[in-house]
């Protein structure tokens, strides 16, 4: 099960590693503009980064802290101030991760987005003209 871990993580980091070459990194925007990466990345995409244990402690500790700072939130206060803690909380992951890993998951966000805008783009009715 370990080998089989750490050859899907592998071959994960590879297509990162190739689809880095192809796209720059870019902030991942949901429907109201806000940066989201952090709230969607699952346990399996920070293992695939090669995330040493105490990393992905740090990690998990920053994106329940911006979960549920986002959660306590009402409406008019997340349009003011959600960009601004989503911006904290992107920062502090960086500065636990190295260099490659932020890139990596950077392009990993990319990846997702693409996917969501392509699945919403195939599912949205064809406007008359």
């Amino acid at each position: 099960m370990r080998n089989q871990t750490m050859a899907l993580g592998a071959a994960l980091l590879l297509a990162v590693g190739v689809n880095a070459q192809a796209t720059t990194p870019r902030a991942i925007h949901s429907e109201n503009g806000m940066h989201h990466c952090i709230s969607i990345t699952d346990e399996a995409a920070w293992t695939s980064l090669g995330l040493k244990p105490d990393q992905m402690t740090r990690v998990k500790a920053i994106q329940a802290e911006c979960v549920k700072a986002c959660a306590a939130m009402t409406a008019e206060e997340k349009a003011k101030q959600e960009p601004g803690t989503m911006d904290k909380h992107e920062e502090q992951i960086k500065a636990v991760l190295t260099s490659e890993q932020y890139t990596n998951w950077r392009n990993w966000c990319a990846a997702k987005a693409n996917t969501k805008a392509e699945k919403q783009k195939t599912n949205e009715p064809e406007l008359k003209k």
